[in-house]
């Protein structure tokens, strides 16, 4: 257990050497099986430390194969956060992780919040992410069913970018939600009451403008 929490610790830090070492150890692969079933897991660790490089090594670990530890645990969710490796990359902004952990394979999931990956880039704005994940990462059909099977909609999305003035971002969620985007403009307008209503604020200018100025 102490090689396991060392290996960790090892990922967490970013220690290349030391996790070279461990990895080339008789053990490796015992290690491996069993730093996964940890609250923290090694990939998760490397993940939210923006270790890109920990991450390539943990994927290329015993060879690309699904029957690796790593590859195996790829999706493994954080009991306590929730959040899988990709989720923690995407929320934080961390590219390079979320590139290494799309190319192997790792899904978008919807959290227990029920939000997916996209979802917490696109909120927190990597606009870099989210073209990643719609363009390179996964099929348009894997996205749009996160999407629209969540509580939080591509609508909530959209509004979300407009109150931030992230127009890049709203363009993006524009020409990729629908090609006809009154629905989601539509929806705009109810998001935009519902949080008048509740914040008790008179909102300066209107999402539902600046997705129109946008969309010409």
């Amino acid at each position: 257990m102490i090689v396991v929490n060392e290996f960790c610790k090892a990922c967490a830090e970013g220690d290349i050497a030391k996790i070279h070492y461990y990895l080339s150890l008789p053990t490796a692969q015992s290690t491996l099986e069993q730093s996964m079933h940890r609250t923290d897991s090694p990939l998760y660790l490397a993940a939210i430390n923006n270790r890109s490089l920990v991450c390539e090594v943990l994927l290329q670990a015993q060879g690309s194969s699904d029957k690796s530890p790593i590859r195996k645990g790829i999706d493994t969710v954080h009991p306590i956060t929730h959040k899988t490796a990709l989720h923690a990359a995407c929320e934080l902004g961390f590219y390079d992780i979320v590139t290494a952990l799309v190319s192997a394979g790792a899904k978008l999931l919807p959290t227990r919040q029920t939000k997916c990956a996209f979802h917490l880039a696109s909120t927190n704005g990597h606009l870099n992410i989210c073209k990643l994940l719609l363009l390179d990462g996964h099929d348009d059909d894997d996205i749009r069913d996160n999407i629209d099977t969540s509580e939080v909609d591509c609508s909530f999305l959209l509004m979300s970018a407009c109150y931030r003035q992230d127009y890049a971002m709203a363009k993006l969620l524009l020409d990729y939600c629908d090609d006809d985007p009154s629905e989601h403009i539509a929806s705009c307008h109810s998001y935009n009451a519902l949080y008048r209503d509740t914040h008790n604020k008179k909102i300066s200018y209107c999402p539902l403008s600046v997705a129109c100025e946008l969309q010409d």
